[in-house]
């Protein structure tokens, strides 16, 4: 019974986002990260818009990993091809939220592996915990934009 519940909500979220009916903030971003783990690319490109700094469009930050000898990609296997490169595209827990401007969102995650355990985040390049502690929770950002809310922070990078 518990089984059969938990994917008919899982169907039912995704014909959701095809429908596109409107859902709250926290559940875009965690929808988004749930597609991404399935790795459902295009349900999630259609709930993802990355701003840069300057609060422009910016895909640029994805298509860095796009294969070389690809002419052309679409949106879908550009970010197939970054989660693949970044190893980042996993489960979330949302930690907080709250809203800081009109229509935009903060939130602080926590990334879940695949084996249930709190994705540790550094140190990287030969350094010491001493050095780079790591971190465990993120802030992510949803803004509503064309009346749908999107996610506008990338998956998280990995050097």
């Amino acid at each position: 019974m518990g089984i059969v519940l938990l994917v008919l909500i899982l169907v039912g979220g995704i014909f959701l986002w095809h429908g596109r009916q409107q859902i709250t903030p926290q559940e875009t971003l965690v929808s988004y990260f749930d597609f991404l783990v399935i790795e459902d690319y295009e349900s999630a490109v259609e709930i993802f818009y990355p701003l840069d700094g300057n609060g422009d469009y910016d895909w640029s930050m994805v298509t860095q990993y796009r294969h070389t000898k690809t002419k052309s990609s679409t949106k879908a296997e550009e970010l197939a091809n970054y989660c693949e490169a970044v190893g980042t595209c996993l489960k979330v827990e949302v930690l907080s939220s709250e809203q800081t401007g009109d229509d935009l969102y903060k939130f602080t995650v926590q990334f879940i592996n695949s084996d249930d355990s709190i994705l540790l985040y550094g140190p990287f390049g030969g350094m010491t915990e001493e050095e780079m502690q790591p971190e465990t929770k993120f802030q992510y950002y949803v803004k509503k934009i064309d009346n749908v809310y999107k996610v506008i922070t990338p998956p998280l990078y990995r050097p």
